[in-house]
């Protein structure tokens, strides 16, 4: 198959790279592509060249963006050489550093899968989270624990995404701006090593460790 010419390939990340942002700051349905032609700085009908339809740009640009940081994400989660805990450390860390870079992303990505529920599963995060070495080092931890040994290890996931992910879904009680800003994004930061210890600590209540 062709590669396309490298001034087509420019366009059409500019036309990616413009979509992402209005798509972010005003949900899919306030969106026009005009609204995005503008930002990329081209016309109207090169946009619609490249992408034919607002609804295809946004496929293009959500689930492209999404499957390269599952990608990353899946990758060093099936890391047979590093330890549960870091996996959960770099877990943290990986969804605190995109939500920092964008942090109307989280409101968005709830507002568009209430309204548009299939692409929860386009993105399958979960789904590629449970073919990982990770799920069954979890498995193995929880096993040794009397506590857990009966527990489905989503839960644990799901603790772990409740850590990372609801600062982001209450920032406006630190009233995000001038020094309060820079209060959230620390505190946000430190919680990218606090994280795997609350799930160590969890885990170890009993027999469990970590240390598989």
């Amino acid at each position: 198959m062709p590669t396309k010419p490298m001034t087509e390939a420019n366009t059409e990340e500019k036309i990616k790279r413009a979509a992402r942002r209005i798509f972010i700051e005003k949900g899919y349905a306030a969106t026009r592509t005009r609204d995005i032609a503008g930002e990329a700085n081209i016309n109207l009908s090169m946009l619609n060249y490249y992408f034919r339809s607002k609804e295809n740009l946004f496929e293009t640009v959500m689930v492209e963006s999404f499957a390269s940081f599952i990608a990353g994400l899946k990758e060093n989660l099936d890391d047979r050489a590093t330890s549960l805990e870091d996996k959960i450390t770099a877990f943290a860390s990986n969804y605190i550093d995109l939500m920092l870079e964008e942090p109307g992303l989280y409101l968005f990505l709830v507002n568009e899968i209430r309204h548009n529920p299939s692409l929860l599963h386009r993105l399958s995060l979960s789904q590629a989270i449970k073919q990982t070495y990770f799920m069954q080092q979890l498995t193995e931890a929880m096993a040794r624990n009397p506590l857990y040994a009966h527990m489905e290890p989503t839960q644990f996931i799901l603790n772990v995404y409740a850590l990372t992910i609801f600062p982001f879904a209450t920032n406006y009680i630190f009233l995000v701006q001038g020094e309060e800003k820079v209060s959230f994004h620390n505190q946000v930061l430190e919680r990218k090593a606090w994280i795997a210890r609350w799930v160590k600590a969890m885990l170890e209540m009993g027999e469990g460790s970590l240390n598989v």
